[in-house]
């Protein structure tokens, strides 16, 4: 039986933040911005003010800052861990994203997750006209609760996305949406594809 004093100093359950859409459709659209640019604009992070013209651009402000690393799970694919810099992004009190780039390799890699479910929001964004008049979609797979889409850039198509997440509804997990992208300058697009 807990003495008196312990329940006293017993955490209290806290129920998760409520959902907010907008802010999290916000998040998600800002850190995608902030993707294509640095791969696409390295003015935007290299010139004479760092990063604050790629943060301006994402629209997020203070909630897109610089951290020393990431979680394992958010880390990208072993061959895209090069001379790395790694970005938080709060989006909402409960959800965010971690995003990371390299100053060697033209890519970017985005993790998100969170407190509540974020399918259905990350939905409407890749549906969105703003997202859909930067990026094509090439392609779908599904399997295992999950749907990867493929985008080719409407306006360089040497730079390819592939975001997977989970069916919008889907029970939450630690990461709920990954987007890699990478850019290949001797890319040749071809009509099949």
């Amino acid at each position: 039986m807990p003495s008196a004093a312990s329940a006293q100093h017993a955490p209290t359950p806290q129920a998760p933040p409520a959902p907010d859409p907008a802010g999290l459709a916000a998040g998600f659209d800002g850190v995608l911005l902030a993707c294509e640019s640095w791969v696409l604009d390295p003015t935007s992070w290299s010139g004479a003010e760092g990063i604050a013209p790629l943060v301006e651009l994402t629209g997020l402000g203070a909630r897109i800052y610089p951290v020393p690393g990431v979680i394992d799970a958010a880390l990208p694919p072993t061959e895209f861990r090069r001379a790395n810099h790694f970005f938080r992004v709060d989006a909402t009190a409960g959800e965010g994203f971690y995003l990371v780039v390299s100053d060697q390799v033209p890519m970017c890699h985005i993790t998100g997750g969170g407190v509540n479910a974020m399918g259905e929001v990350v939905e409407q964004v890749l549906v969105s006209p703003a997202f859909r008049h930067r990026w094509d979609n090439t392609g779908v797979e599904e399997g295992d609760g999950v749907i990867s889409t493929q985008y080719r850039h409407r306006l360089v198509p040497q730079m390819e996305l592939v975001v997977s997440r989970q069916h919008a509804g889907s029970a939450n997990d630690l990461v709920q949406v990954v987007a890699t992208a990478q850019y290949d300058p001797d890319g040749v697009q071809t009509p099949d594809r």
